[in-house]
């Protein structure tokens, strides 16, 4: 065969054939094409894991990259630079588009929408609305999808638009999982006074038994699991899921068992119109589509999976473009420009305090050098005793062991710490294996302790297998996260909060990542005579009654909010003018708050003032929050195809950036389940930014060679 389709090549015989879900192309010099690959991206990464069973004439790839493998072709048509021929690369598209299933994008499909039957909602549909069901009427047979994700942004009417969806699909039922916050004042609201007849709805916090053919069935994040119960025990036929604030469902092992029971409720439920309803679908890496893809295309499997981790799990770079295609598929996005003639007005505000000099990186860097050298001679002084502690463990854990298969699973575990020992620990490559050790340490090797050994051996194992990605940990938390706390704390007394509440038009919303400041703020505004109320984990079961009031209560003002508990889902219109105390890493959770005042219903212009820490010409741990949120938002924007306030623009050609995603994190530990490149990121942040220098212990840097030889 190899034979055969070398002088096929010879002769410029080009044939595809799809089978068993694998796309094979033949006579083809696939060495020229995967070369121009490499070099036109940057990167061996997508060759590698996107190709398989690579012949010198021959190539295939799962049915699944059809689209990305036609969408790198013809960019390689264009480029003047290319070895492999341009006829070639033309007549393999061709080919391509006729011999597989891409096939029948090009038939003509019946539609699937019926516009006639949204008539039930009160109201016309907004433009973006109709052009949803329109796009979706489209894409939807062409495509095999099985839904789609409506990216509107905050404010755009994604409510409506996705309850319009399922209206015009006829559909009978329909799982509705929503942020905790909006199931009453959204979703249940919504349903009540905006749509016509007898809409059957059930929220399931309500803790009351689910009626009988009820339509409409409300569950936030934390009653997935009851929602898949009912799934499979009521087996509902012509099911609808609306998943809304999707973003949420992202890979973060937090949040695995999350996304694994919504995976599990759109095959038991037999959906085919999953709609995905988020203003920021995605956070920063171009990763967090996998769960988006995992329930809206039927032939993404463990394969793709695999393949999209490799290419796309961290900063994708120029290879951004590629993945920015299957998601301008799959997307339907709203620009904020279509429903909002203007724009926000935005400020920076620069705030000097006295002791300003303590958060400057140079203070900083002082700081977290001495603590990693305490950190680093503490663990070595009481290595005796961790050790002591996790042998005990193991000794312990060894009687417990039954079958051969017990002993097997051990065995593995002992081999992967000892190669942690051995080569030190590198998430680029290890994470599996210490995701495999987690497991089997929290599920297996900790329930057979005695109590007097649990605790202990929870904190050893981290000390016995990657110390230095401990003390990594400790240093984020207890030195760089407290400092940036204290710093923003610190900058609330000396803001002029009557300059800006009393001039707004409207009241006014305070944001802020952390709950010290948070608190500060109140005290503060309650010294000056204001009537505060705050939002943050503490008050979240009181959101409805707090919004509520402060709404329809004139002498309350301000909202003091941190951004993950506020920014997102529910609309305050009522203000007008936003306090960012400080600004968030992630850029789609400054997006978020800005749009609970800038939306639908807003008739005032809305004003954000940011406020950082002045330092002169020396960089410190408040500006650098805002060049981290910048990185973020930049690669949003690759990936979904648009700028700060959503117009379309080109996907801009950007090189690698270091992994500051790792600074929006808690402090961290690899058996914590924080396993992605965040270690590997905090270290080239940290060596970026001076903070680590030659005189600091070998076992603090990266184990990129060989481990700490205790």
């Amino acid at each position: 065969m190899a034979l055969f389709d070398r002088v096929k090549g010879m002769l410029g015989i080009i044939s595809v054939r799809e089978q068993n879900g694998l796309i094979t192309i033949s006579g083809t010099p696939s060495r020229f094409i995967q070369y121009d690959i490499d070099k036109l991206w940057g990167t061996s990464k997508i060759a590698k894991y996107m190709f398989k069973n690579v012949k010198p004439s021959e190539f295939s790839f799962h049915s699944f990259f059809a689209l990305e493998v036609v969408y790198m072709f013809e960019k390689m048509i264009n480029d003047k630079t290319r070895y492999c021929s341009r006829r070639v690369l033309i007549r393999i598209v061709e080919l391509i588009k006729e011999n597989t299933w891409m096939n029948d994008i090009d038939e003509n499909w019946a539609d699937i929408i019926d516009i006639n039957r949204t008539k039930p909602i009160k109201f016309p549909l907004l433009p973006s609305q109709r052009g949803f069901l329109q796009y979706y009427n489209y894409t939807k047979p062409r495509y095999r999808l099985k839904g789609a994700l409506y990216a509107a942004d905050p404010g755009a009417g994604k409510t409506i638009g996705g309850i319009a969806t399922m209206f015009a699909r006829d559909l009978d039922y329909v799982f509705v999982i929503s942020p905790k916050k909006a199931i009453y004042d959204v979703w249940e609201k919504t349903l009540k006074e905006s749509i016509n007849g007898n809409q059957t709805t059930w929220v399931a916090d309500s803790n009351t038994a689910c009626p009988k053919g009820t339509k409409w069935m409300i569950f936030h994040y934390e009653r997935l699991g009851q929602a898949l119960e009912m799934a499979k025990s009521l087996r509902l036929p012509n099911v609808g899921i609306i998943l809304d604030e999707s973003h949420n469902l992202n890979m973060k092992s937090k949040e695995s068992i999350r996304t694994a029971t919504f995976d599990e409720l759109c095959v038991v439920s037999k959906s085919q119109d999953v709609v995905w309803l988020s203003g920021t679908a995605l956070t920063a890496m171009g990763s967090e589509a996998i769960p988006l893809f995992r329930s809206l295309i039927p032939d993404f499997n463990s394969d793709v999976e695999f393949a999209m981790r490799k290419i796309w799990g961290k900063v994708g770079g120029k290879a951004n473009d590629i993945l920015a295609n299957r998601l301008g598929i799959v997307s339907f996005l709203v620009p904020k420009e279509s429903f909002m003639s203007d724009k926000p007005v935005e400020d920076t505000k620069k705030v000097k305090i006295p002791n300003g000099q303590r958060y400057t990186l140079e203070a900083i860097r002082t700081l977290m050098v001495s603590f990693i050298k305490e950190r680093f001679e503490y663990y070595t002084k009481n290595r005796p005793v961790y050790q002591q502690i996790y042998d005990d463990a193991m000794i312990a854990h060894r009687r417990d062991l039954r079958t051969q298969q017990d002993h097997e699973a051990f065995k593995k575990y002992q081999a992967n710490v000892a190669m942690f020992q051995k080569y030190g620990f590198d998430p680029r490559t290890m994470s599996d294996e210490s995701k495999y050790c987690n497991d089997y340490e929290l599920n297996v090797i900790i329930p057979s302790l005695p109590d007097s050994l649990k605790a202990p051996f929870k904190d050893a194992r981290s000390v016995i297998k990657y110390v230095d990605l401990k003390i990594k940990g400790e240093c984020l938390g207890r030195i760089l996260g407290k400092e940036r706390t204290q710093c923003h704390i610190d900058m609330v007394a000396h803001i002029d909060f009557q300059q800006y509440i009393d001039n707004a038009t409207k009241k006014t919303l305070i944001f802020t990542d952390f709950v010290p400041v948070l608190e500060e703020a109140r005290r503060v505004c309650i010294e000056k005579g204001y009537n505060p109320v705050v939002v943050y984990g503490d008050t979240n079961n009181e959101l409805v009654s707090i919004i509520k009031d402060f709404r329809s209560n004139v002498d309350i003002n301000p909202l003091v909010a941190t951004f993950r508990s506020l920014a997102e889902a529910v609309p305050v219109t009522e203000a007008n003018n936003g306090m960012m105390l400080n600004k968030p890493f992630r850029f789609h959770h400054y997006k978020q708050a800005v749009s609970r005042m800038h939306r639908i219903g807003q008739d005032e212009t809305v004003y954000i003032n940011n406020f950082v820490l002045d330092t002169g010409n020396e960089p410190n741990i408040s500006t650098r929050s805002e060049d981290i949120m910048n990185w973020s938002r930049d690669q949003v924007d690759q990936l979904m195809g648009y700028d700060r306030y959503g117009s379309t623009v080109n996907v801009p050609e950007v090189a690698d950036g270091i992994g500051l995603e790792a600074l929006d994190e808690p402090p961290f530990d690899p058996d914590e389940g924080f396993l992605s490149s965040g270690n590997e990121a905090l270290y080239n942040f940290m060596e970026a930014e001076g903070f680590i220098v030659e005189e600091l212990p070998t076992a603090i840097k990266p184990p990129r060679s060989k481990a700490m030889n205790w």
